[in-house]
C-alpha cells in the first residue's frame, strides 16, 4: 500500500497533497516552513504536520469521537468537509475511500485502475461502495490493500 494522494472537495481551504513513491521509489517528506520568521509566537510545531497524520487516520477508517480527535473537537467548523484518500494497492490498481465530517460513519469507496481521479465529480451512484457502515468498509478496504494477513 502506497498513499497517492488527500484532498477535499474545499479545494481552497485545503489543496491537494500529493504523494511521492506512487510511480516511483521516491520518499515522501511531510516538511513544514515557517512562513514569517519575525512572528516569534511560531515556531516548528503547531504548523499541522501530527494534523495531517490524524486525517489520513481518519481517512484510513479510524473510528473518532467528539474528544479525541480535531475533526470530532471541531465538526461545526469542517462540517462542510468530505475528505479522500487514494492509496496505490499493492496489485498496483487504487482506491479512493471519501469519508465526510458530517456524516462520518458512512464511507464510499471506489476501485479504478488509473492514479488521480477526482472524487469530488462522481456521482454517489458510481461509487463501488456507497455509504457503508464503518466496520463493513474497513473489510473492504483490508480485502483492497490485502491487510488480512497482518491480522491476528
Amino acid at each position: 500500500m502506497k498513499l497517492s494522494r488527500v484532498y477535499s472537495n474545499q479545494h481552497k481551504q485545503f489543496p491537494i497533497i500529493q504523494f511521492n513513491g506512487v510511480t516511483d521509489d521516491r520518499l515522501s517528506i511531510v516538511f513544514a516552513k515557517i512562513t514569517r520568521p519575525k512572528d516569534r509566537k511560531k515556531d516548528s510545531h503547531n504548523l499541522g504536520k501530527t494534523t495531517l497524520i490524524h486525517l489520513i487516520d481518519f481517512l484510513l477508517l479510524k473510528s473518532i469521537t467528539e474528544g479525541n480527535h480535531f475533526l470530532g473537537k471541531h465538526s461545526d467548523r469542517f462540517s462542510p468537509f468530505t475528505f479522500f484518500l487514494e492509496l496505490q494497492t499493492p496489485k498496483g490498481s487504487y482506491v479512493t475511500v471519501r469519508r465526510s465530517v458530517a456524516a462520518p460513519t458512512k464511507i464510499c469507496i471506489k476501485q479504478h485502475d488509473e492514479r488521480g481521479i477526482d472524487g469530488t465529480s462522481i456521482g454517489q451512484a458510481k461509487w463501488d461502495h456507497n455509504d457503508i457502515p464503518i466496520d463493513k468498509a474497513k473489510d473492504i478496504l483490508d480485502a483492497y490493500l490485502n491487510l488480512t494477513v497482518i491480522k491476528p
